[in-house]
């Protein structure tokens, strides 16, 4: 119980650092392989794990966070900025659009989470 109170009050937190991973795994992998001599087959099972990993992140964040919100439009729109990551992560590899869909989205859900973390700390309801 007292882990889940722990994650519940740290989601806002835990999402932004989950959001940046990923914003950085998906701009520095991509030049590590490009760039050095790293061979994509090695990396590709652990690729998906790591993408895996940030959608229980992603969801398990927006969960949390939402769950104490009073405010409808902010709790909306983190849960469809999610949807739209957890969807473009999982199908990046039917298009290369996906990938930037999932990017943006990645970034959006960071800023809401910061958004959600700033009202907190204010002791207000943000829009």
């Amino acid at each position: 119980m007292i882990i889940l109170k722990t994650l519940r009050e740290k989601a806002d937190l835990v999402g932004v650092f989950s959001a940046g991973l990923c914003l950085l795994h998906c701009i520095i992998f991509p030049l590590l392989v490009t760039f050095t001599s790293l061979s994509v087959g090695i990396f590709e099972d652990f690729e998906h794990w790591v993408e895996y990993l940030f959608v229980l992140l992603s969801i398990a964040a927006v969960y949390l966070s939402t769950s104490k919100i009073n405010n409808r439009s902010l709790r909306k729109r983190m849960w469809v900025a999610c949807c739209i990551f957890v969807s473009a992560l999982l199908l990046h590899d039917v298009h290369v659009g996906f990938i930037y869909a999932s990017i943006i989205a990645s970034l959006v859900l960071a800023l809401l989470h910061v958004r959600n973390l700033i009202g907190k700390n204010r002791g207000i309801s943000v829009p």
